[in-house]
């Protein structure tokens, strides 16, 4: 897994989603600060979708990656108890996450717990 450009990847990869967070320079300083390298690849292998918070499975996630599962589910779990990604029921009845966006979601983590 190659570190290169994860936090500027990961910043585009959040201006895409519906209400998506603005990629700029400050954005890049902050998801270094709450972020680690596997976490930043984890989330970029999680697929946005259009609609906010629709979460996705841990097989979809980890088409986008290349790292043992039981990793890839330690690291899911691990952003999802830092309030960095939701986690709900799939479609089909499994455990799921998604990314949060700017104006649906990630100002409510704060207060779910």
């Amino acid at each position: 897994m190659v570190n290169g450009d994860i936090y500027s990847r990961l910043a585009e990869h959040l201006s895409r989603l519906g209400m998506g967070y603005p990629a700029s320079e400050d954005l890049i300083v902050i998801l270094k600060e709450i972020f680690s390298p596997l976490e930043a690849e984890v989330a970029l292998a999680i697929p946005s979708r259009p609609i906010p918070l629709e979460p996705v499975g841990l097989d979809e996630i980890a088409e986008g990656i290349n790292i043992h599962r039981e990793m890839l589910l330690e690291v899911l779990r691990g952003l999802d108890e830092k309030g960095l990604l939701f986690s709900s029921t799939t479609e089909g009845g499994e455990k799921g996450y998604a990314l949060h966006q700017v104006g649906f979601g990630f100002p409510q983590t704060f207060h779910w717990k």
